[in-house]
């Protein structure tokens, strides 16, 4: 080390994480080079004042800098969010494509929750801009975030592919083609017409997710503040509405979840996430009166559909969805900038630990409960509401133990694999 320096103690401990976590960061000089040594200093100071130091957390020490993936605390709120999110397109399908009778209104609640699935393309900008952006800037870099992603996503869609086609084939005696299930592996289906909407229903999105992961790192060269996301934002809206109008002939589904259509939600997502990095430098009353203008402004979009739905459009339109995904960007920030209390605990945080399994598990499940659920609208009293709300809770229950059991069997195990094929190998040492 060129000098003794006062070590710099960081608690990256949270009360919502599942393990405590503290390490040492030593400022180092920006000349020093010599990373094994830099290392073994690290431990050697860790070590005398009884902490753990910890290498794997992201310290750039070859630069001689703190990295600042390690200074980073999970958002718990925006878990949170995703959890509502996931639950709301449960719900959502949970009615619409449910063949016994449901409650008078619920069919329009759950069109609406069916945005929810834009709110995730938002989150997930926000999210990997909080994580990445300013650290894509290498091939190493982005070779590492690569393989995250992937094994992020990959494991479980790859299983959902094999048990649908199984389903298929015990229902339907029917096969997916060689060609389907290609541009399903290769995760290119969203830029298909004919294959968008995947072999794995609800698939659709994923397909869309993948195609923005692949993006990102030219993005982050051409959104690199809020006013730069703002005009991105209103680039992929006339984007959108263009692509909208030329596929005139094609599946009206199409025309709204193809992939341009789709992405003016991460450009909010990025700019919400720019906007943050300013705002999360106030005090924290500051960011409590922000927090809470942003939900309410949230708010005020969602109402001003339901009192003026001529203007705002028809429930399906084009228009109408963008015009509520405004809300997206103020639902991130407010949840971004302070974790209330009231919803933010181990309970919320982790329905958004486990939101993709939810998300792809729940069309399964939906399916293989149908004629149980059919036996239970027959048993009970001759209501809409009571058989309907038994049902749900069934479908919730069913739901959020097979996500449990899906992310601790598949997902995280995934993650821990691509985690360990992106961690740096160690230089060779010279040969004498």
């Amino acid at each position: 080390m060129a000098k003794a320096m006062t070590p710099l103690v960081v608690d990256l401990s949270s009360p919502f994480s599942t393990e405590k976590i503290r390490t040492v960061l030593l400022p180092i000089d920006a000349q020093t080079t010599g990373e094994a040594s830099d290392a073994a200093a690290l431990t050697a100071v860790a070590a005398q004042i009884g902490l753990h130091f910890a290498p794997d957390l992201g310290l750039n020490l070859s630069l001689g800098v703190r990295a600042r993936g390690a200074m980073q605390q999970r958002l718990a709120g925006l878990d949170v969010l995703r959890g509502i999110a996931a639950l709301a397109i449960v719900f959502a399908h949970t009615v619409l494509l449910n063949a016994n009778p449901v409650p008078p209104g619920t069919a329009n609640w759950a069109h609406a929750m069916t945005l929810a699935v834009p709110m995730f393309f938002a989150l997930s900008a926000f999210s990997l801009a909080y994580k990445y952006y300013g650290r894509l800037g290498s091939r190493a870099q982005i070779q590492e975030y690569a393989l995250r992603r992937f094994f992020r996503i990959a494991p479980l869609f790859y299983f959902m592919i094999g048990l649908w086609s199984l389903r298929r084939a015990y229902v339907w005696d029917a096969f997916p083609t060689m060609g389907d299930v290609v541009i399903n592996s290769a995760f290119l289906f969203g830029l298909s017409s004919t294959h968008y909407e995947s072999l794995v229903p609800a698939g659709w999105s994923i397909g869309v997710e993948m195609i923005f992961y692949a993006s990102l790192p030219i993005l982050f060269l051409a959104v690199r503040s809020v006013l730069s996301g703002l005009v991105a934002t209103v680039v992929a809206l006339i984007a959108g509405y263009v692509a909208y109008q030329a596929t005139a002939d094609f599946h009206t589904s199409f025309r709204i979840l193809n992939v341009v259509s789709s992405s003016a939600n991460f450009m909010g997502g990025l700019t919400a996430y720019f906007a943050y990095q300013e705002l999360s430098k106030l005090d924290i009353t500051w960011r409590r009166s922000l927090s809470v203008m942003f939900f309410g402004l949230a708010i005020v979009v969602w109402l001003a559909v339901h009192f003026f739905p001529t203007a705002c459009g028809a429930i399906a339109s084009y228009g109408w969805r963008y015009y509520i995904s405004a809300s997206f960007p103020l639902l991130i920030l407010s949840a971004a900038l302070v974790e209330w209390p009231i919803v933010v605990n181990r309970a919320t945080v982790y329905l958004g630990t486990i939101s993709y399994s939810v998300y792809l598990l729940h069309p399964f499940i939906l399916a293989v409960s149908q004629d149980f659920r059919q036996k239970i609208y027959a048993a009970l009293p001759d209501t809409v509401w009571v058989p309907f709300l038994v049902t749900t809770a069934f479908v919730y229950a069913a739901v959020i133990a097979g996500a449990f059991a899906s992310y601790q069997l598949i997902e995280r195990r995934g993650e821990a694999l691509g985690k360990r094929l992106a961690r740096p190998r160690p230089a060779l040492a010279p040969a004498e």
